[in-house]
């Protein structure tokens, strides 16, 4: 029995039963059986012209389905044609149906049309990057007009040459933003406003500045211009500090300030500001100067004692290795001698010197140069005259007991302790 044999049988075996029970309801109603064949035969037509139209329905899908693969063929090859991928031989590890093959081609299609719309995506982003930052650099820059699916390549050409842009916006805005952060600092600091409008725009529009080529030389130029000002200011103040040091030192050498004080002074600035150094600066002058102008009278005779006492050690010293010259030596050594008796007799006498003499500071004072007279007496190891012991004495014989216990604590009345002062580095 062949195949259409059993196709038939089993059809038959499928529409018995219901022709069957067709037969019994046609009998119920009372129809003949002429009448009975006849529906029956109805039926059969009806079931033949239902499979005849699904016969046509079903060969209709199956072209359509030969149709939709062919389309996909024709699809991928073209999409792979654009996207510049090696064709491919469709060729799977078995044979596949029909509507395995159309799965199949559907979805190859899905992943080169996704790849498709990935580097179209991923090429207009990195043209709109490149257009922005080239805007930025003052750069001129056009979009492609017709879109198309880029290569590989492509992309990674345009990659490139957009981080190569980020790379030089990055080192200008770098360079550029120093410059003028520096730049900015200084006209704080001078309180200078640029007279050149282009500096003055770098200055106030610096969001809105295009970091072109020509920007970034402006910016530079604007700092080298400002750094010269900037050193110039600096020369001007350094030549002002040294000149305002140099009056304090006036000061401190008119006044016999000690080199402790004068370091302590100076330490005590070390912490002020620059125009606050100035300023105290300026109050110590203007107060030595008042003290000073006030002793005038005995720091002169002081300066004339120290003068005098040094040139008389000093003859006292070389007298004994200068025998050819010892009477001339001998002449000038009792000039001296009197000069000094002199200076310690109108020292004595003289009521301002004598009034000045009893003040705190000026025993202090008297006190600082009787040490340094000892001292050098003990270093050169030489014998003084009469005149420079009874000035030795002198200034001791003013020194107040109260004085010499208690010592000088009081800035108020001590003018030689430091008030405030600029660093050791500068002294």
């Amino acid at each position: 029995m062949n195949s259409s044999s059993i196709t038939e049988e089993e059809l038959d075996a499928t529409l018995a039963p219901s022709l069957e029970k067709l037969r019994q309801v046609w009998q119920k109603m009372g129809m003949s059986e002429r009448e009975c064949l006849e529906r029956e035969l109805a039926v059969l037509e009806q079931v033949a012209t239902l499979l005849a139209k699904m016969e046509t329905e079903e060969k209709t899908l199956l072209l359509s389905v030969n149709n939709d693969v062919e389309i996909k063929k024709r699809k991928i090859e073209l999409l792979q044609s654009e996207l510049r991928l090696e064709k491919q031989k469709f060729t799977v590890d078995r044979t596949l149906t029909l509507v395995e093959s159309a799965k199949y081609y559907n979805e190859l299609l899905n992943l080169l049309e996704a790849e498709k719309f990935k580097r179209m995506e991923l090429y207009g982003k990195l043209e709109d990057k490149l257009l922005s930052v080239c805007s930025k650099l003052g750069e001129a820059h056009k979009k492609p007009g017709a879109p198309k699916v880029p290569s590989i390549a492509e992309i990674n050409e345009l990659a490139d040459r957009v981080k190569s842009k980020i790379a030089l916006f990055t080192s200008r805005q770098q360079v550029f933003s120093n410059c003028l952060t520096q730049a900015q600092k200084i006209c704080k600091w001078l309180h200078y406003v640029p007279e050149n409008n282009a500096h003055r725009n770098l200055l106030f529009e610096y969001p809105k500045v295009v970091l072109s080529k020509q920007s970034v030389t402006e910016v530079k130029h604007f700092y080298d211009e400002m750094k010269i000002k900037y050193e110039e200011y600096l020369k001007h103040n350094e030549r002002m500090h040294q000149e305002q040091l140099l009056r304090l030192h006036k000061c401190w050498d008119n006044c016999k300030i000690r080199c402790s004080d004068r370091i302590a002074f100076l330490n005590s600035t070390s912490d002020k500001s620059e125009s606050e150094v100035e300023q105290i600066f300026e109050d110590e002058i203007e107060r030595l100067n008042h003290y000073y102008a006030q002793r005038k009278d005995i720091f002169d005779q002081v300066d004339r004692w120290i003068a005098l006492w040094k040139k008389k050690v000093d003859m006292e010293g070389n007298i004994f290795h200068k025998h050819r010259e010892r009477t001339n030596e001998s002449i000038d050594h009792s000039s001296l001698g009197q000069q000094l008796m002199k200076l310690v007799v109108f020292a004595s006498r003289n009521s301002p010197v004598r009034r000045m003499s009893r003040d705190k500071a000026d025993v202090q004072q008297f006190r600082m140069i009787a040490d340094q007279l000892r001292r050098e007496l003990y270093i050169k190891r030489v014998l003084v005259s009469e005149a420079a012991k009874d000035l030795i004495k002198y200034v001791t014989e003013h020194q107040r007991e109260d004085v010499l216990v208690s010592g000088f604590t009081s800035l108020k009345e001590n003018p030689f302790r430091p008030k405030s002062s600029l660093s050791c580095v500068v002294l």
